[in-house]
């Protein structure tokens, strides 16, 4: 997966170390009053060349008087003696090192210093620079220069973010997530974000790993990790930032890497099988329902609730989530009748009524029979009373029918609370106990819901994992293909492309006598791509001098001339392009075309190599399905056809990677069911051969 298999190794020893070497002032002391605080067995040697202790233990004046090789160490000196502690560490064997100091790649004169960073290091694992280091809360080694928030932990989840900030606000989280790793990487000199989520996968206690993405300066890497992890049985979440410009801007100057488009790395995230969301609040949830649940079969739910209310807003929530409540089986249905009586109208989402309230026997059979619905989870709401003024006495019979009948069915039960305050860290410990995720805020449960599901539309399927194509180099000569000879390329790949000839004025009218009328002529050229704002397409031609005085006026702009068989039977117009995006390879981007493209941005991009079904997933998120679908009593589109016609552009893109820049197709005309799709514009960009 990596070039980094032997520095991956070596991280993975040094975050789990019985000696730690601290060389530096005030932040190393701080290391060891939190390593203090957690518990932490092991020795911790101070180093500094002035101060005769720190914390209260003797220092060592350089790394050269330690009296064993350190497994870790943490430098927090400034950049230019951080090169020598470093060339010091690695000579004499360490595994792995915090570097806390800036000033390397992420700063205008940095990079130089960098470069020596790493050769210093040679194969000795390099966390940063200018990051805050590592926490383990699974043995308290705490190569961190700050507070943190969270316990200690047996097992847990396992977090990695390039912001050190942003990982100790985390840490203070109170949401009762049990964190097993909490890293802050900086701009990741050497070791990248997935080498760092690498290591963590292969820690038995790790459940779930989250990645704060900034950027990924290898995107490619993301899918061979992304199955690794898979098959040991650790679903990742990721939160990306940058997805704006201004945001996009921001994580270049915090990190130096690359934050690249939004939608291509929702494309791969979704392609991999790693969960999306956009708020800190809603990643915790995730985290914690990956933990406790791990990933979804699908987007269906259940939900229990005392009240209307809740009901209807779970329902509304869900829906613009595309999550789905099915109906309850005849059986669970007539069950529910029975347990609620008459007066409760059954149905999912369910209103329980308060009829059953502090009744333990019919809570039970409430609870359980409906989580035996076929659904990926049920979602228990109840938000609890505020305990200091409050007693929550009547909750507590219908939370042990909560935690029997998750122990009966053995299904997946979340408890929510609607609000994230008004859960109290004694029922959320009571219920993670039970295996039951306790999830504050139903914004935030219905996000975890969604992402835990879209992993699982991967886990769970008999698809192959995706790898990606390697990513072509774009330099060279490049050259737009003529319209006709665009064409040409992708009539022999099998593409639909209307009938026509191409030439000069003269040849076009001599060859266009067996073209059947009405007509399009176009003026062409490598130069014309936007030939609609130029006046260079005549529509709706007849033979004869309707076609003669169009071609005349054309010929005026470009010599070349195209003359086509028109189609005039379109249901709607499509768009299909490619382009190949280093660290991503190539993509199509599928969507509605013709003056629509900018006036909808209704698009969706499709990671190569792709399936069919790919492709038809795609097509129904778009808008344009609508129209494709037969929109008010008009006739429907060939989709068969459509998809079939894809998968060919698809195709000639894979068979052209070494030497395909871009590839636009607007529109595809998509000609009623049973007619076809063809491709009535093209513009195609090459690397001239050398």
């Amino acid at each position: 997966m990596t070039a980094n298999n032997e520095k991956i190794a070596n991280l993975r020893a040094a975050l789990s170390p019985k000696t730690i070497a601290l060389i530096g002032g005030r932040e190393c002391e701080e290391v060891m009053i939190q390593c203090r605080k957690a518990g932490y067995q092991g020795e911790i040697w101070p180093v500094h060349p002035k101060r005769d202790t720190l914390d209260g233990k003797a220092c060592f004046r350089t790394v050269k008087d330690l009296p064993a090789v350190p497994d870790a160490a943490f430098v927090a000196i400034p950049r230019e003696p951080t090169i020598a502690a470093i060339a010091d560490l690695a000579d004499m064997g360490c595994k792995g090192v915090v570097c806390y100091a800036s000033g390397f790649a992420e700063v205008e004169d940095g990079a130089p210093y960098q470069e020596r960073l790493l050769k210093a290091a040679g194969d000795m694992a390099v966390i940063g620079p200018n990051c805050y280091g590592a926490i383990n809360y699974l043995t308290g080694a705490t190569l961190w220069p700050d507070q943190h928030g969270s316990p200690r932990a047996e097992r847990g989840v396992a977090i990695v973010t390039q912001s050190g900030n942003m990982a100790i606000n985390m840490s203070m989280q109170q949401r009762d997530l049990p964190i097993a790793f909490l890293m802050s990487i900086g701009n990741q000199a050497q070791l990248s974000l997935l080498d760092c989520a690498r290591a963590l996968a292969d820690d038995d206690s790790v459940t779930a790993i989250g990645l704060h993405i900034e950027g990924l300066k290898e995107p490619g890497e993301l899918a061979p990790l992304a199955a690794y992890c898979r098959k040991l049985g650790k679903p990742i979440v990721a939160l990306k930032t940058g997805r704006s410009s201004l945001g996009a801007e921001m994580a270049l100057s915090h990190t130096a890497s690359m934050s690249g488009s939004g939608k291509l790395y929702d494309a791969l995230f979704k392609r991999c099988g790693v969960g999306t969301v956009t708020s800190v609040s809603s990643f915790l949830e995730t985290l914690k329902l990956l933990h406790v649940s791990g990933p979804l079969k699908s987007r269906t739910l259940a939900s229990m609730s005392c009240s209307g209310g809740e009901a209807a807003l779970v329902a509304d929530m869900a829906e613009e989530r595309g999550l789905s409540f099915p109906d309850f089986s005849p059986v669970v249905q007539t069950r529910l009748e029975e347990v609620l009586g008459p007066a409760v109208h059954v149905s999912n989402p369910l209103d329980y009524h308060t009829y059953i309230w502090a009744d333990y026997e019919a809570g039970l059979e409430c609870y359980a029979t409906t989580m035996e619905g076929d659904h990926a989870i049920t979602l228990l709401i109840m938000d609890y009373p505020n305990i200091d003024v409050c007693s929550d006495h009547a909750w507590l019979p219908m939370v042990e029918a909560a935690k029997a009948a998750k122990e009966i069915t053995g299904k997946h039960l979340a408890v929510v609370a609607t609000m994230p305050e008004s859960f109290p860290s004694s029922a959320r410990k009571d219920f993670l106990a039970a295996g039951i995720t306790p999830l504050q805020g139903l914004d935030e449960t219905l996000e975890a819901v969604r992402a835990a599901a879209d992993i699982g539309r991967v886990w769970f399927s008999d698809s192959e994992d995706y790898l990606p194509h390697s990513s072509a180099s774009l330099e060279g000569t490049q050259k737009s293909l003529s319209e006709w000879q665009g064409k040409e390329l992708l009539r022999i790949a099998g593409v639909a492309v209307p009938k026509g000839c191409s030439g000069t004025s003269e040849e076009v009218l001599q060859q266009s006598g067996s073209l059947n009328a009405p007509l399009v002529a176009k003026a062409t050229g490598a130069d014309l791509a936007h030939k609609s704002e130029l006046g260079a397409v005549k529509l709706n031609l007849s033979h004869g001098d309707s076609l003669s005085e169009a071609v005349q006026k054309l010929s005026s702009i470009a010599p070349q001339i195209l003359v086509e068989e028109m189609v005039t039977d379109c249901v709607a117009e499509f768009l299909i392009g490619a382009t190949i995006e280093p660290g991503f390879g190539p993509y199509l981007v599928l969507g509605a075309g013709g003056v629509l493209v900018e006036l909808l941005d209704d698009n969706q991009l499709l990671l190569l190599p792709c399936s069919e079904t790919d492709v038809w997933e795609a097509i129904a998120q778009l808008k344009i399905k609508k129209l494709l679908d037969g929109y008010r009593g008009k006739s429907a589109g060939d989709l068969d056809a459509l998809v079939d016609l894809i998968l060919k552009i698809a195709k000639f893109v894979e068979c052209n990677l070494d030497r395909l820049v871009e590839l636009d197709i607007n529109p595809v005309m998509v000609r009623p069911t049973g007619q076809g799709a063809v491709a009535v514009d093209a513009l195609i960009v090459m690397k001239e051969e050398n």
